[in-house]
């Protein structure tokens, strides 16, 4: 149990009586079929799915075969209760039930304070645990600090490991990751990964003692689909991408900017690329704006380009950079989430290659019209 006072059916429940007792004749969700109630309760916090165990004996063991867990730590007290709670919640569902979804999610308690203790334990556990039943989809917000990757790289998970090959999702947001060597390639391992996103990830290896390491990131991926990358760390000075498939690409940097290696996207079609400018400084924005074009010659399979407004005035303050053969063979459209100017001295860059034929055109849109998941949503 991971509080008292509740049924022995409930590892959760702190008081029955805080339960809403169901009356039978109203109780439209009970006549439900078990399929449909497990899928209503993968969209609840899991701490809130197992306490309806305690609404009527029709509900007593519907969350013990609910495909997906949705943990929050502000949710919960303390390290002990988080993982009591992850111990509990493996042991008494069905075991025979998959585990498809995983959302961890390290933030503030409900008092508003900022939670910092250690759930990486729990969280290697409930890894081995989903391995084992064909996790498709996870999302790690500033968690599994070294569960994920200590797990991923100390237990041979990676590439071996026959359960996580079955993952589709993969979105890892200010997660550290361990890197056990300058020239990282860590998500070979997932055959079946379509989506994934690094938000503000950054990588690490304690032997390493603060020494400063050029890091090579090697993504690659013969079904992923689309890929988000934001923010990098500032130790990742190369980005190389080989995913044949690859249909969409969100590039969301700072100043920090690494330099991009060597591409292999065949499959390419919408792009968007929003660099934050915080300010040039000299020495910086050349070496910045290089960079930025580098990437746009890397992305020339693109048929639709959205630029942000930074993007644009990097572009603007180095027009030299951009008086060369442009790369893009398949560009139809360029949007720019800026207000209308002169941008003719862009457009042989994006637009003049002989062997870019057929309509082209260039629109301007508010950058609240344009989503960063989607690329090119509202157009």
């Amino acid at each position: 149990m991971i509080t008292g006072g509740g049924s022995s059916h409930c590892p959760t429940c702190t008081c029955r009586k805080k339960a809403l007792i169901i009356n039978g004749d109203d109780d439209r969700f009970s006549e439900l079929p078990d399929h449909l109630l497990r899928s209503i309760l993968s969209l609840l916090d899991s701490k809130l799915a197992v306490q309806t165990c305690a609404l009527s004996p029709r509900w007593r063991s519907v969350w013990k075969g609910v495909p997906a867990l949705n943990l929050d730590t502000k949710s919960f007290n303390d390290t002990d209760e988080f993982d009591q709670f992850v111990s509990e919640f493996i042991s008494r569902r069905h075991d025979s039930a998959p585990i498809h979804e995983i959302s961890i999610e390290k933030d503030t308690n409900r008092d508003g304070r900022r939670i910092e203790y250690d759930i990486n334990e729990s969280c290697g556990e409930l890894f081995a645990y989903a391995a084992s039943h064909g996790i498709r989809r996870l999302r790690a917000v500033e968690v599994l600090v070294d569960g994920f990757s200590y797990y991923v790289y100390d237990q041979g998970f990676l590439p071996l490991a026959p359960g996580f090959r079955m993952l589709t999702t993969l979105h890892l947001q200010r997660t550290k990751l361990f890197c056990p060597e300058p020239l990282v390639e860590p998500f070979s391992g997932f055959p079946n990964l379509r989506d994934l996103t690094l938000k503000d990830c950054y990588w690490a290896n304690d032997e390493w003692d603060g020494e400063d390491r050029d890091i090579c990131l090697r993504i690659c991926g013969n079904q992923l689909l689309n890929l988000r990358i934001e923010g990098s760390d500032d130790d990742v000075s190369m980005v190389e991408i080989f995913a044949p498939n690859l249909e969409s690409f969100v590039s969301y940097e700072t100043y920090q900017s690494p330099d991009f290696g060597e591409f292999d996207l065949p499959s390419l079609d919408r792009v968007y690329v929003g660099f934050r400018a915080y300010g040039f400084t000299d020495g910086r924005d050349y070496r910045f704006a290089t960079h930025l074009v580098n990437l746009l010659r890397r992305l020339h399979r693109a048929s639709t380009l959205v630029l942000n407004y930074d993007t644009v005035e990097v572009l603007v303050r180095y027009p030299s950079l951009l008086v060369v053969l442009s790369p893009f063979t398949q560009l139809r459209i360029l949007i720019l989430e800026t207000e209308p100017f002169d941008v003719s001295h862009m457009k042989s860059f994006f637009f003049g290659n002989p062997k870019n034929k057929g309509n082209k055109s260039t629109k301007f849109k508010d950058s609240s019209l344009v989503s960063c998941n989607d690329p090119i949503k509202g157009e």
